[in-house]
């Protein structure tokens, strides 16, 4: 058990705020009335709907770590009119505290990128847009594969297996060889166009790209 301002010290010793992009919204977004409570149970998700809040109420749970960021944009009112004003009033009504880690999740050492950098075996891997306070840390990794290169299909079973996905979108380049070989790739966690624009590599690994950023 932990104070709410503990569980969000060891968050920070993890992933300090700092290495959020500047445009995210990242850290405590939603403080319950008696901050001081201890917390005996968090509850994890990727998107914070109605229904997680729904789960977290049934199960008596103190904090959501949410990583995607509930509120992104400013809330100019709190009416029941959107669900996300709903997920707001909702949480401060049952005194459940709103964690957000997001980029700063994705940046830091050993966290989502370097995680979905291990897909393939690397040699060498560093950040694309290295952050200006420690450049050790920062958005999406740029890999070298260990060893010989790998065949771009294979490469792709190899995402999916570590990810543990049922299926993947995989758009292979237009190319006279077939089944190119894979030397380089990059990584952006999420939407990687911003990220991943201009960097030469064999393959690019992103949550998503759209069609115009991919041709």
């Amino acid at each position: 058990m932990a104070t709410l301002q503990e569980v969000v010290g060891k968050l920070n010793e993890f992933a300090p705020e700092n290495l959020a992009e500047k445009w995210d919204n990242v850290g405590l977004l939603v403080e319950p009335r008696n901050s001081t409570s201890l917390i005996t149970n968090i509850l994890l998700t990727i998107d914070l709907t109605e229904a997680v809040v729904k789960e977290a109420q049934e199960k008596n749970v103190q904090m959501i770590i949410s990583y995607h960021p509930p509120i992104f944009a400013p809330l100019k009112r709190l009416t029941q009119a959107s669900w996300k004003e709903r997920i707001v009033i909702d949480c401060i009504r049952s005194d459940i505290a709103i964690y957000s880690p997001h980029t700063c999740w994705d940046n830091v050492s050993n966290g989502v990128n370097d995680w979905l950098a291990a897909s393939l075996p690397y040699a060498s891997s560093r950040p694309i847009l290295e952050n200006p306070i420690n450049s050790a840390f920062g958005a999406g990794r740029l890999c070298e594969i260990k060893g010989d290169p790998i065949k771009e299909r294979d490469a792709a079973q190899l995402i999916i297996r570590h990810t543990q996905m049922d299926c993947a979108m995989v758009s292979f380049a237009p190319s006279v060889e077939a089944n190119r070989m894979i030397r380089t790739y990059a990584v952006c966690a999420g939407s990687g166009a911003s990220v991943l624009k201009g960097v030469q590599a064999d393959m690019y690994i992103t949550g998503e790209m759209s069609h115009h950023e991919t041709f």
